[in-house]
């Protein structure tokens, strides 16, 4: 009864000079499911990859990977886009419609800025197609004078983790007949995984800032700077996940942290110190004209706080 289904690829560093490409796939008729794999000896260069069987794709391979800049001055226009989870077509039409890739799934957005908010992961059923899409139109927007946001939500941080709460059926299945955990095929050495690493939880874009859930008053009162909380999140995601009691970990991973506060859209349900005032005063004591976020699903972008907070995480389908 378990349906056809491909999952990969899952690039591994086996050691400094040896990668494993990863595949699963699940063939019903046949009754079978089975596990695919490729070795590759590098050397000590960063390198090109093929895929195998039905993926024809070309993976540029890197050792080791830089963190994305989070403080951008630009006269390129930004395109910025909510929660996807997994919804890759969904993506796809949404970026060739608003000519920020052409139809070949090139960068054409020049030295534009494209911003995704986080939480890529759980409950779509393309997590994989859209974070390899992500990484490589990165490498092409770069060139180009642009540059890829892929911001961390709290469901990056989960997948990382270990929390699977909102898996899709897909990876739940093969993970399971494999006998491993999902946050495994994102372990630290792996490509997505050392890439997923290095990525920011905020961005400053000229005078927007943008971040999945919100800088709440509780969080401010801890005095973290926000060009901290970039550093402190990759840094635990580089470590052991061990968070302490009042750490600066609990801070940003906590509920009132950036990646997973509700007050915004949630006003009567907030602390009472989220206010007009509180948002204007943030935003004019750093410099800001906006905040950008994601985390909370509505009907259409919709603005809040004197048009001064903007809600981009719409909801998103295949058809």
């Amino acid at each position: 009864s378990v349906p056809s289904m491909q999952d990969g690829p899952y690039i591994f560093w086996e050691n400094s000079s040896r990668l494993v490409l990863t595949y699963y796939e699940r063939i019903q008729p046949q009754n079978l499911t089975r596990l695919i794999e490729k070795t590759i000896e590098t050397g000590i260069t960063d390198t090109v990859a093929d895929g195998i069987g039905w993926d024809s794709n070309t993976y540029p391979l890197r050792h080791a990977y830089s963190a994305n800049p989070w403080n951008i001055k630009t006269s390129g226009d930004i395109f910025v886009i909510g929660d996807i989870h997994g919804q890759y077509k969904a993506l796809l039409h949404l970026l060739i419609n608003n000519k920020i890739v052409d139809s070949d799934k090139n960068w054409i957005f020049g030295n534009g800025q494209l911003v995704l908010l986080g939480d890529i992961f759980d409950r779509g059923e393309m997590v994989t197609e859209t974070l390899w899409f992500l990484y490589m139109l990165e490498i092409q927007a770069r060139k180009a004078g642009g540059n890829v946001h892929v911001l961390l939500g709290n469901h990056e941080i989960m997948a990382l983790t270990g929390d699977h709460r909102y898996l899709n059926y897909k990876y739940s299945y093969f993970t399971d007949y494999m006998q491993m955990y999902y946050f495994q095929l994102y372990e630290k050495n792996t490509v997505l995984g050392k890439w997923l690493r290095k990525q920011n939880v905020v961005a400053r874009i000229n005078d927007y800032l943008f971040l999945h859930a919100g800088i709440s008053p509780r969080f401010k009162a801890l005095g973290i700077a926000v060009s901290e909380v970039n550093t402190i999140v990759q840094n635990y995601l580089n470590s052991d996940y061990l968070i302490k009691s009042g750490s600066p970990e609990e801070a940003v991973l906590g509920s009132f942290g950036p990646q997973w506060y509700r007050g915004y859209m949630n006003p009567e349900g907030a602390d009472n110190e989220l206010t007009q005032g509180f948002v204007d005063n943030y935003l004019s004591t750093n410099g800001l004209k906006r905040m950008v976020l994601g985390h909370n699903e509505q009907v259409m972008i919709n603005t809040s706080f004197d048009g001064k907070i903007i809600s981009a995480d719409v909801e998103i389908r295949e058809d």
